[in-house]
């Protein structure tokens, strides 16, 4: 293995919702970048090039020794999931996530002692709450966040290590794009039932970042002074209900109220909780025009080939 003047970026996860809009962020806006990208299957359309090199396999078992160079940078987006049983193969997968984890870690201790690990997570992890939250508070996760804390307490714990590489927990409210759960509550549901549903009561409030501008701030991190914990949200909030509005507007289509305990409890919790992420370190003030703009704006991307 060698190391060279380019900066190395390692990213995991990088054909997910975030990971690949961070991805086409990097290569647009980024020079003198070397991409290593670890694929699950080698059906996907990434093709090996002179500044990204593609290694198969995954998290669990990968051989890290493989890499063709130390890296600058680890992005991590990937998350090992479970499709059945809900929250204990949530919690099953959670526990392979973490032994993973554990065994990128002590690679990374050992190879790369200047590198900079960047771990996506979310608002989630700090649970309901009336006040606004900024780094430093104290996690309560909730909902799938009581899984997914299991496989990030391996970063949070190497934090707290003297001789360790730098690890910044990278926390984000509601990610508004075309995916994940913006697509199945709301895009899918909406072509197929012509109207905007609103989760339980809609008084709960909500916290978001576009994936645009996501994309964008993970990209500057690299250009910022470290943190052990960064939040990415605007600092504007609004309700569900005022959600639904803005798309029900967006898309001239009524509202429909609908019950939300048909879902398990994860998602009932998930829909109904305030989520009021705020950040003491690189805070996107937004006025409340300026919010609706911007989502706005999402949605139209989202919605453009519809």
């Amino acid at each position: 293995m060698k190391s060279d003047a380019k900066q190395h970026i390692l990213i995991l996860g990088v054909t997910g919702f975030i990971g690949s809009a961070f991805f086409n962020e990097l290569k647009c806006n980024s020079k003198s970048i070397h991409f290593h990208i670890l694929l699950r299957k080698e059906k996907v359309s990434l093709k090996e090039s002179s500044n990204c090199s593609i290694y198969y396999g995954n998290l669990e078992t990968f051989n890290w020794s493989l890499l063709k160079a130390i890296p600058n940078f680890v992005y991590h987006f990937a998350r090992i999931n479970s499709t059945k049983w809900r929250s204990v193969g949530r919690m099953m997968s959670a526990f392979k996530g973490r032994k993973a984890n554990k065994r990128l870690l002590n690679y990374l201790n050992e190879n790369a002692p200047s590198c900079t690990l960047y771990y996506l997570s979310g608002s989630l992890m700090y649970g309901n709450s009336d006040q606004v939250i900024v780094e430093g508070n104290k996690l309560n996760p909730i909902s799938f966040a009581r899984q997914y804390k299991t496989a990030e307490n391996p970063f949070v714990k190497n934090q707290k290590l003297k001789k360790s590489i730098k690890t910044c927990m990278v926390r984000v409210p509601w990610v508004l794009g075309d995916g994940s759960w913006f697509k199945g509550f709301y895009k899918d549901y909406i072509l197929k039932n012509k109207h905007v549903p609103i989760y339980g009561e809609g008084d709960n409030m909500m916290s978001f970042i576009t994936l645009v501008e996501l994309a964008e701030y993970l990209r500057l991190l690299m250009e910022l002074d470290f943190h052990q914990t960064i939040h990415i949200s605007y600092s504007q909030f609004i309700s569900q209900l005022e959600f639904a509005q803005l798309i029900s507007k967006h898309r001239n289509l009524p509202l429909h109220q609908m019950g939300i305990d048909k879902h398990e409890k994860s998602i009932n919790e998930a829909f109904t909780s305030n989520i009021l992420l705020s950040s003491r370190i690189r805070e996107l003030s937004v006025s409340q025009e300026e919010l609706d703009y911007k989502l706005n704006t999402q949605l139209t991307l989202i919605f453009k080939d519809v």
